[in-house]
């Protein structure tokens, strides 16, 4: 059967759908939105025996008018949208397949470069027989209805609330045995947090952030080497002839967080390190391999599309983050307040999970899981930085008043992409007092030296 709004890659056809009015619909939600639409999976692949795909139920799509339907491209992605909303106009439940005939999955953990379709009307439950549920294609999908006598396919609430009971209980026993043991924990089962006030003749050099090494032999035996002791705040009193300083801090978990690459455990890349926000003098890099770096992430916000002024303003909040050093540019630290931050721009939560499928799909990462440190990845990082304004709307503000203004000066430049942006802690003195002095030092720098 041919279609007026659907091409299949080489080789297939849709010789194995079971179910016609999936490509029919496929085929009517690409005409409303004026789109062609390339499959370039049907029943083969690497999916799940038990998948709707193996079935005979699901396609994905992976172009969009022959532009790649990847949330990392700004003119696909937008295809990709007006494709979706017309399959939802027809019925298919976004993002959810346990429990829903017709479902199209994008925008979503594995499908931030393509789209997953699925029409399973019409199958036959075998008589009730129960299939096994697989995750090949996404962790969200593949479970069938009708599971016959198996309480924990059948969303029994009572039955889970036992099983989730059962689950705590064994893992609050699992680390009070690791906690016994001396071994680190995830924090899950709890402890006071400690505040630790010193004083001592005056001192300076000590940041907000800063990691204090504290004998713990006096506390409780599931505390000791489980948790670091951060600033939180300094606080220095002149009087007379004296002068004395005071070290506020907070007891936080001391956890070791892993990036996995293609999901697998194997590939580990361990991102421990701690970040101190007095970047702007570390030692971890000389000032000649500093100035190196420096040049090449404001080269690479250059060959991104932003003009001479935009790329020292970035180059500089780059500087205020993590002072060039490529443990950081091309890995991650832990932060007391937004958890695991990685990359140049210390991206974290949603937006890291999508860095990083970014630099997978450019295939930046070695063989051991690492970012391979090169131009080509910060030239990566920088046009993710630039998509990311020019498509989220949370970002609007930014592109108005620092994209959009290319002569944008300084001040305003690095106010909207610290309040709005980045979002630092660009108003929370003392911390603000320092990262302010760290960006204006690399500001500075970039602009003597380009």
């Amino acid at each position: 059967m041919s279609y007026s709004n659907i091409t299949f890659r080489s080789g297939l056809s849709d010789k194995g759908i079971k179910n016609p009015d999936l490509l029919k619909d496929i085929n009517d939600a690409a005409k409303n939105a004026n789109v062609v639409i390339d499959i370039n999976s049907t029943t083969g692949g690497e999916h799940g025996n038990n998948s709707r795909h193996k079935r005979g139920y699901a396609v994905d799509i992976w172009k969009i008018n022959q532009i790649a339907a990847a949330t990392i491209s700004k003119e696909g992605a937008s295809l990709a949208d007006k494709f979706v909303d017309e399959l939802e106009k027809l019925g298919y439940s976004r993002n959810k397949e346990i429990g829903n005939i017709k479902a199209v999955l994008w925008r979503m953990n594995g499908h931030f470069d393509h789209i997953h379709v699925s029409n399973k009307e019409g199958e036959s439950n075998n008589g009730g027989n129960t299939s096994t549920p697989s995750f090949g294609e996404s962790p969200n999908q593949n479970i069938t209805e009708n599971h016959t006598g198996i309480k924990y396919l059948q969303f029994d609430e009572e039955f889970i609330n036992r099983g989730i009971n059962l689950y705590k209980e064994y893992f609050n026993k699992q680390e009070l045995k690791d906690n016994s043991e001396g071994k680190k924990t995830g924090g899950s089962i709890g402890f006071v947090p400690l505040s630790l006030n010193i004083t001592f003749d005056g001192i300076s050099g000590w940041v907000i952030y800063d990691k204090l090494i504290i004998n713990q032999n006096i506390l409780p035996p599931q505390y000791p080497e489980n948790f670091n002791f951060v600033i939180t705040g300094i606080n220095h009193n002149i009087s007379g002839h004296d002068w004395v300083t005071n070290i506020e801090t907070i007891s936080v978990p001391d956890i070791d967080e892993k990036i996995w690459v293609n999901n697998n455990p194997s590939k580990a890349t361990e991102t421990t390190n701690t970040f101190n926000s007095s970047v702007g003098s570390s030692s971890s890099i000389t000032t000649a391999e500093q100035d190196s770096w420096m040049k090449m992430v404001y080269q690479a916000f250059v060959a991104a599309g932003l003009n001479p002024n935009q790329s020292k303003i970035l180059t500089a909040e780059v500087g205020r983050e993590n002072a060039f050093d490529p443990n950081y540019l091309f890995g991650g630290h832990s932060d007391p307040k937004s958890g695991h931050n990685y990359g140049m721009l210390s991206w974290h939560g949603i937006r890291k999970k999508e860095l990083i499928q970014h630099l997978k799909q450019q295939k930046l990462f070695d063989s051991n899981g690492n970012l391979i440190r090169s131009q080509q990845c910060l030239n990566a990082q920088a046009r993710f930085a630039i998509y990311e304004i020019n498509n989220n709307s949370d970002y609007k503000t930014t592109k108005k008043y620092f994209l959009n203004e290319p002569n944008v000066s300084y001040e305003t430049g690095s106010r909207v992409l610290g309040t709005n942006f980045i979002r630092w802690a660009i108003d929370e003195p003392p911390y603000s007092i320092t990262g302010k002095n760290n960006r204006n030092l690399f500001y500075n720098k970039i602009k003597n030296m380009v």
